[in-house]
């Protein structure tokens, strides 16, 4: 499995970091995306989707901000196949 994260337009909330890290090759999929950004987010329009090589949206569309900490979002994934993700 390959992930790679390509950042949308923020307003000024750059990515930190990721879990998996972006461009990451992995042997096992992911239960979930974990992205920080530099800065608490907006909770309107803050999301993360993951898609296929055929752009579908494959994850659990189950996007939220952490409960304490909003700079953090995540998304929960399904068992997927080998495969490269965005």
């Amino acid at each position: 499995m390959f992930l790679a994260l390509q950042p949308q337009a923020w307003a000024h909330a750059l990515l930190y970091y990721s879990i998996p890290k972006a461009g990451s090759g992995l042997t096992n999929a992911p239960t979930e995306i974990k992205i920080c950004f530099t800065e608490p987010l907006q909770p309107d329009g803050s999301t993360i989707q993951v898609r296929n090589t055929k752009h579908k949206q494959v994850d659990k569309k189950d996007s939220h901000r952490d409960a304490e900490d909003k700079s953090l979002l995540f998304v929960s994934l399904p068992k997927l196949p080998p495969g490269v993700y965005q």
